[in-house]
């Protein structure tokens, strides 16, 4: 329930969810371990990419002064 409620603000409608789920699953033929698990190694990925981003932009800003970027907003 709670993930159709979370859904339903990214994807569209609740049975966009469902049928998202069952394409997963497809995905793995049938197998519903291997989707979990795939969906897993896919999130642990984007943590990872996302992390390396975070830490790239804060280096990317070092140099540049406080004065400089507030006049930027």
């Amino acid at each position: 329930m709670i993930a159709r409620s979370i859904d339903s603000k990214v994807a569209g409608p609740p049975l966009d969810l469902e049928m998202r789920v069952d394409k997963a699953i497809a995905a793995c033929d049938g197998d519903v371990r291997a989707a979990v698990r795939a969906l897993i190694i896919l999130t642990d990925h984007l943590q990872a990419d996302l992390a390396a981003q975070t830490e790239a932009a804060g280096r990317l800003t070092e140099g540049i002064s406080r004065g400089f970027m507030r006049g930027r907003r």
